[in-house]
């Protein structure tokens, strides 16, 4: 699918501009996030119907904490948030190799980055991510 030179540029754009709003806005401790100096407060479904956290537990928290430069305390958080963090800005920022290649600059790294696109590629860092998540969860989940 062909976005165009707009849509490379109004992707990175977003991508960009609702991190810094992020950034901005909210913040977290290892309790929970606050938006604006007010606790967020939602909790986890499945947590409070089973009494054991899920694997996505700690995934807000990590984020901001990762967004915001503490990336030890957001890989104790749930290090899915330090990965999501950085898929956001690689996302960001090969939308802007592709606006420049539509440009006519930068030919050679961007049939290095299309190369990333390959569907095997693709799956290992799903299948990456997917461990990643069970494993920080089954780690959580042994008594200490």
């Amino acid at each position: 699918m062909k976005i165009g030179r707009a849509g490379n540029l109004a992707i990175s754009s977003g991508i960009f501009l609702t991190l810094s709003l992020c950034y901005r806005f909210l913040s977290a401790d290892s309790d929970r996030v606050y938006v604006g100096n007010k606790a967020f407060d939602y909790g986890c479904l499945f947590r409070k119907m089973t009494g054991v956290p899920c694997p996505g537990c700690g995934g807000s928290r990590s984020f901001v904490m990762a967004l915001h430069g503490d990336f030890y305390h957001s890989i104790q958080m749930n290090p899915v948030g330090l990965l999501v963090l950085i898929f956001l800005v690689s996302v960001a920022v090969i939308q802007i190799f592709l606006f420049a290649d539509s440009l006519g600059y930068g030919r050679a790294v961007v049939v290095k980055i299309r190369r990333l696109f390959e569907p095997r590629i693709l799956a290992f860092a799903a299948y990456f991510m997917a461990a990643v998540a069970l494993g920080q969860w089954i780690f959580k989940l042994i008594p200490r």
